[in-house]
């Protein structure tokens, strides 16, 4: 017990301050730290939030129509900008299995946005009218409609199970920046609050 109090008192005397306030100074610090990281997080995953809340309606018409990102050009713009930019600062700022339902979540946007661009079929020639009427012309025309249906059959699976990523993303993200908005809500009601 003396030997405790020694101690004490030793610290209490001239190296004890010092050694006290570099230790209080440097717990501020990394607190401070901490919440600067909390608060790039937080806006970091904001960020991304919203951008999957903007593909989710894309996603949802793809999936119920896979050809509509192919007649409408504006269906088939997935928005992958924030991710792009912010996925390596994320990753050090989110736990691994964060990271990678994001990362499977814009993967599957690329193959998406991949697919959407392929011909379902390429043929080697070109075939005259004549041709195109012949049988060997049907049999063509009927591997061109089955490529086309496997395609948009790939499609739909695709935006399903991006909708479904996108949504456990979002899930996730509520530990960090609270439950997810709807930001559509979010706008309508500013516009309400304007009149």
């Amino acid at each position: 017990m003396s030997l405790l109090r020694d101690l004490l008192l030793s610290l209490v005397g001239g190296g004890g301050i010092a050694l006290l306030l570099f230790w209080l100074t440097n717990r501020r610090d990394k607190q401070y730290a901490r919440e600067q990281r909390d608060e790039e997080r937080k806006g970091l995953w904001r960020l991304v939030d919203m951008e999957i809340y903007q593909n989710r309606s894309n996603l949802l018409m793809m999936k119920e129509s896979p050809d509509i990102g192919q007649l409408y050009e504006s269906y088939s713009r997935l928005h992958t900008q924030v991710w792009d930019e912010c996925n390596v600062r994320l990753a050090q700022l989110v736990r691994p299995e964060h990271t990678e339902v994001l990362g499977r979540y814009h993967l599957l946007l690329q193959r998406l946005g991949t697919t959407l661009q392929d011909d379902p079929y390429k043929s080697s020639t070109d075939l005259n009218r004549t041709q195109r009427r012949s049988s060997e012309g049907k049999t063509l025309a009927n591997t061109q409609a089955n490529a086309a249906s496997k395609r948009d059959n790939l499609l739909s699976v695709y935006a399903r199970d991006a909708v479904e990523l996108g949504d456990e993303a979002r899930k996730l993200g509520e530990r960090y920046i609270g439950k997810a908005p709807d930001y559509f809500e979010l706008y309508n009601d500013e516009l309400d609050t304007e009149d």
